[in-house]
């Protein structure tokens, strides 16, 4: 899977092979109207073949452009990120692979779910960092003027990845949710008009601290408007 596409160029590049990777892979497979190639990335090697022939699947069934390649590599080798950067030549970069599991906002049978459910999600901040920073890091020593699209907790890893010198195109994930459950609920066509802020305060509130009420416009400001690319859960590891 590794040697398959070495030296092909690709549109997108997808890395990690969880359910919120899987979510974009088939939304762009049922979405597709021009032709675009996608690698997808990953160390799972039955888990990648598999999200391979599905995507491709769902490509023929819905007549979409779009065709789907597998490239297996471990994000957390050293090298690994340039390498996989360099094989694939992509003109953007969709970084779903992490260490941290959104499983920990749902767990709460061991210490390490409990804190994230105590402290608040920054918590998994830096394990949610690790394989975003050395994509974006890979990204910007190419010099190949790739778009990222950090999937990882960008509500703060974006911050982290910017402050370390290298760009990021924006995020993906619940607050795109959130602001498109809240246009489809109200009829509203221009996104401009919706905006969400501190959606993860709803996720695990302080113990004893009574829930704010709220009032006002159709939304709540975006910590990322770019971030409305997906309709997916938080994403999983690679």
């Amino acid at each position: 899977m590794h040697e398959s596409c070495e030296h092909e160029s690709c549109d997108i590049l997808l890395s990690g092979t969880g359910g919120f990777a899987a979510r974009i892979a088939f939304d762009i497979a049922g979405t597709a109207r021009r032709p675009v190639s996608v690698v997808i990335a990953g160390r799972n090697a039955d888990r990648l073949n598999w999200l391979v022939l599905a995507a491709n699947a769902r490509a023929a069934i819905f007549g979409a452009p779009a065709t789907f390649r597998g490239y297996r590599t471990d994000l957390l080798a050293p090298d690994a990120a340039p390498a996989l950067i360099s094989a694939t030549r992509p003109k953007v970069v969709v970084q779903a692979a992490s260490v941290q599991t959104s499983q920990v906002i749902a767990t709460t049978g061991d210490a390490w779910s409990q804190l994230v459910a105590e402290g608040g999600l920054s918590a998994t901040a830096v394990f949610q960092t690790l394989i975003s920073a050395r994509v974006a890091a890979a990204i910007s020593a190419a010099g190949n003027g790739a778009a990222f699209v950090n999937c990882c907790f960008p509500d703060v890893v974006n911050g982290l990845i910017a402050a370390l010198g290298h760009d990021v195109a924006c995020g993906m994930g619940n607050v795109a949710i959130l602001s498109n459950a809240f246009a489809g609920a109200r009829g509203i066509a221009d996104p401009a008009r919706i905006q969400v802020l501190a959606h993860y305060q709803n996720l695990a509130p302080s113990a004893g601290r009574p829930r704010p009420a709220r009032k006002g416009r159709h939304g709540c400001g975006s910590t990322d408007r770019k971030s409305r690319m997906s309709t997916a859960p938080s994403p999983t590891s690679a």
